[in-house]
């Protein structure tokens, strides 16, 4: 496979292949700052580690959906490709799809929480990357199984709420706006699937 090293992949280089936890969260909390992403408080020693687990069965349609939009990082004329472009395209979908499960399955949202923070690619190198958690169990819907160590903080509302607002602000529309024409194709997916 090849792999284009991104801007992330070239700052988070590490001088040893193991890095400490406490040398990892410097850098990662430096890069966030730096490639201007959302942090509502510097990571700390206390975070959660993940594995990679089973997809749970109450998003499994949404996440479906989800495999079609990111289809849209070929297409260099779509929105997803854009933040894509920015270095936020984990963080794109991941937020995308929390919201619209949040407003899709009102019972079961409390449960899906977005991470952000950095994981370890198989070829040794650490980046920045945002994901999705439900129930203690990772959903990565942009990764594709390309990480071996996953290590993040749950971010609270308010992270999300300003992503949010960034990304329907990038057009000048509110984020009810932003957001219906994926509810659209969404409506459109489920005829299709069904």
């Amino acid at each position: 496979m090849d792999f284009k090293e991104t801007k992330d992949e070239v700052i988070i280089k590490m001088k040893s292949s193991q890095p400490t936890e406490e040398e990892l969260l410097s850098v990662i909390n430096q890069t966030l700052k730096d490639d201007n992403w959302i942090q509502e408080t510097p990571y700390t020693s206390d975070m959660l580690r993940f594995n990679k687990t089973k997809i749970p069965d109450s998003l499994l349609t949404l996440l479906q959906f989800a495999h079609e939009i990111k289809k849209g990082v070929k297409d260099n004329s779509t929105e997803v490709f854009h933040w894509e472009q920015k270095g936020l395209y984990c963080v794109y979908m991941s937020i995308l799809i929390k919201v619209m499960y949040e407003k899709i399955d009102k019972e079961n949202a409390d449960n899906l929480d977005y991470y952000q923070g950095a994981y370890k690619m198989q070829n040794g190198k650490y980046t920045l990357h945002g994901w999705l958690n439900y129930g203690g169990m990772i959903i990565d819907v942009t990764a594709a199984g390309q990480h071996d160590i996953l290590i993040g903080c749950k971010e609270p509302q308010e992270t999300i709420e300003k992503y949010l607002n960034r990304f329907a602000g990038e057009y000048g529309i509110s984020i009810e706006k932003w957001l219906e024409p994926y509810f659209s194709v969404y409506a459109d997916f489920l005829k299709i699937k069904d």
